[in-house]
């Protein structure tokens, strides 16, 4: 999805859910997950 996301980031809302309750091991996971996403 990174692929044909990349590029289109202001065009895209992307929504995730996350079973951490530790607010910086949550941080971490989504911040993961955005590189992956190739979205900053």
């Amino acid at each position: 999805m990174g692929q044909a996301l990349e590029g289109k980031r202001k065009n895209v809302w992307v929504a995730t859910k996350i079973n951490e309750r530790d607010g910086d091991k949550s941080m971490r996971i989504l911040e993961e997950s955005l590189k992956r996403l190739r979205t900053s």
